[in-house]
């Protein structure tokens, strides 16, 4: 199934797959390692649609959340990104997308061209609670980072 999926015969690879997944449902991260490879392969929207297959499948699986996330960045796609991420870090904790979700949130706020929009983004992610920030995050931080960032002074 793979190897139709990634010779541009997509609809017959997941087919193949679905009859793999059906013999054993367990076996459901053939579409995470599909999603992946597709993304690698740059056939990007096919990955998209594929890991939203895995996550159906696996629902309290983290990984594809993190391979959707990391796809939807490949095309700029950030705030659909940075919610999947957010997925992933609510199911582990541990997971990596945790740190993707960080840089992510980073070059948001280094990448903002004024600084009323570095700063809305820092103070959007302070709002939501983004799970890689202490709960606590203050005005403080918010001038710690334009500190760290001074092409964002207020």
């Amino acid at each position: 199934g793979m190897a139709l999926a990634k010779n541009g015969q997509l609809d017959e690879g997941v087919a193949e797959i679905e009859r793999v997944v059906k013999i054993d449902p367990n076996y459901s991260t053939v579409f995470t390692r599909l999603g992946g490879e597709l993304s690698d392969a740059g056939h990007l929207e096919e990955a998209v649609s594929v890991l939203r297959i895995a996550i159906e499948r696996n629902p309290t699986d983290a990984t594809p959340l993190r391979f959707l996330g990391i796809t939807l960045q490949k095309l700029g796609r950030t705030e659909e990104a940075a919610d999947a991420y957010r997925s992933a870090v609510e199911i582990d904790p541990t997971d990596p997308a945790k740190d993707m979700l960080r840089r992510l949130l980073e070059s948001k706020f280094t990448a903002a061209p004024s600084n009323a929009e570095a700063t809305a983004n820092l103070t959007g992610a302070i709002g939501r609670r983004e799970p890689m920030f202490p709960s606590k995050l203050t005005s403080i931080d918010l001038g710690i980072s334009l500190r760290l960032h001074p092409q964002h002074s207020l």
